[in-house]
């Protein structure tokens, strides 16, 4: 049977998943040091994986307000999120909170091995946040991401913020809703220019909700836009993406010294993913509202299947990264093809970390996610998406 335009597009949004942890995992893993023509082109595009995050962000703000324009009580949306969210995220605060320092104390003795496992020295004291998933904060006090495996869950405590602070906006009217999107994507590029003016550390910036509130409020206002196509239609111009991508480009290539551990410029931080919304927000609109080559490429198989377990892939792909760095790269012949091979040793190190992250993840997914899901709920979702493709359509995820 040939699949409707309601299931491409759900199929083309698992490919836009799929595209954001690839440039996730790149920005992590890939870290080539040496003055090669290669190593340094490497880095700038590996420098711009960043907006994987960014663009997970998007999605969640366009998904969750789909879904509260049609119900607003909202009840539903919160129960399945929660079974999306919950089992993942705890299986990896048992893994690494509590079985990993376990495993480290039992095999004290093999050094090689208990260096490899990532250490919670960083998280005394502030496990009960990681619980109430309100880590950023922790992390913004101490200026750090606090735990090898775990500090990637400072994005997960914004989106479930940014989910209850939605829950309780979309009570208002529709009018009240886009006037506070459209302020929060004009308020947040100021609220991180001063911040880097002022001299806050990147990282205290990166981590609070604030500072992506214009990525939240574009998914916003795509959700809400979505029923009058010919409103935005500026914003699904293929002249508006090329536009947003030509000037982010051009920031990265021209981009100063990094700040800290988010590996990201002064310019990325204030004004650069101000572009990277724009250039986001265009293109979902655009796969949402329009097919062509970006939709095919986005249904690409490969694509969509690293989508479906993205969650699972971005939840395990640093401490997979800490062990082959710590423990498989020191101890086998990769150390000496990393050292003297700088490109093909990161790209090496790339392929090998992507794809333990995708084998555990394909295990997880299964054991761990897909229990915990409806029954009916996949079912459910494409039939709500069959009416996608018109304006007024609703989108679930």
């Amino acid at each position: 049977m040939a699949a409707t335009g309601g299931e491409r597009r759900l199929v083309a949004l698992d490919g836009v998943r799929g595209l954001a942890i690839a440039g996730v995992v790149l920005f992590h893993v890939t870290n080539a040091t040496s003055s090669s023509r290669g190593a340094k082109v490497l880095t700038r595009v590996t420098g711009a994986g960043w907006l994987g995050v960014e663009l997970f962000f998007a999605l969640s703000a366009f998904l969750i307000t789909s879904q509260l324009a049609k119900r607003p009580d909202g009840g539903d949306y919160a129960a399945r999120r929660l079974r999306r969210i919950v089992p993942m995220y705890a299986f990896v605060l048992v893994l690494f909170l509590v079985v990993t320092p376990l495993a480290a104390r039992a095999l004290h003795t093999h050094g090689a091995i208990t260096d490899g496992l990532p250490k919670t020295d960083g998280v005394r004291g502030v496990q009960w946040m990681f619980v109430l998933m309100v880590q950023n904060f922790a992390m913004f006090t101490r200026h750090a991401f606090l735990h090898p495996a775990l500090g990637v869950t400072w994005s997960l405590a914004v989106e479930v913020q940014f989910y209850v602070a939605w829950f309780v906006l979309m009570r208002r009217s529709q009018r009240f809703v886009t006037r506070f999107a459209v302020g929060a994507i004009v308020f947040a590029p100021l609220w991180r220019a001063g911040l880097t003016l002022a001299g806050v550390d990147a990282t205290r910036i990166y981590v609070l909700p604030v500072s992506h509130l214009d990525l939240f409020g574009w998914g916003t206002l795509l959700a809400l836009w979505h029923r009058d196509a010919t409103a935005v239609d500026w914003l699904r111009s293929r002249w508006t993406i090329v536009g947003a991508g030509t000037a982010f480009v051009a920031w990265l290539v021209f981009a100063s010294r990094p700040l800290g551990e988010t590996g990201m410029t002064p310019g990325q931080l204030s004004v650069g993913i101000t572009i990277a919304a724009l250039l986001i927000a265009a293109c979902i609109h655009r796969v949402l509202t329009h097919g062509g080559v970006l939709d095919r490429a986005l249904r690409w198989p490969a694509l969509t299947g690293l989508g479906v377990i993205s969650y699972s892939v971005y939840l395990l792909h640093t401490a997979v990264e800490h062990v082959f760095r710590r423990v498989v790269v020191p101890h086998t012949g990769l150390a000496s093809f990393v050292r003297d091979h700088d490109l093909a040793g990161q790209l090496t190190l790339f392929m090998l970390v992507g794809a333990v992250s995708i084998a555990l993840s394909i295990v997880t997914y299964q054991l761990v996610e897909r229990p915990f899901m409806r029954p009916s709920q996949r079912r459910r979702v494409l039939v709500d998406l069959r009416r996608d493709v018109r304006p007024g359509a609703h989108v679930t995820s």
